[in-house]
């Protein structure tokens, strides 16, 4: 139940590291980044839940 609420520590963590260290961009850069890594945790924990609880056949 954790690992959806893991997403904006996430986006913050990932935003400042790009925006400390830098990619070659500016905002735009830094923003992208933190959307992706933001969402991430939450896409993959509900791929792993579709999975995880499927019913076998039959």
């Amino acid at each position: 139940m954790w690992l959806p609420w893991l997403g904006p520590w996430l986006a913050a963590a990932v935003g400042a590291l790009v925006g400390r260290f830098g990619l070659g961009g500016g905002f735009w850069t830094v923003l992208v980044a933190a959307l992706i890594c933001g969402f991430a945790p939450i896409i993959g924990y509900r791929i792993w839940k579709r999975l995880h609880h499927q019913r076998p056949p039959g």
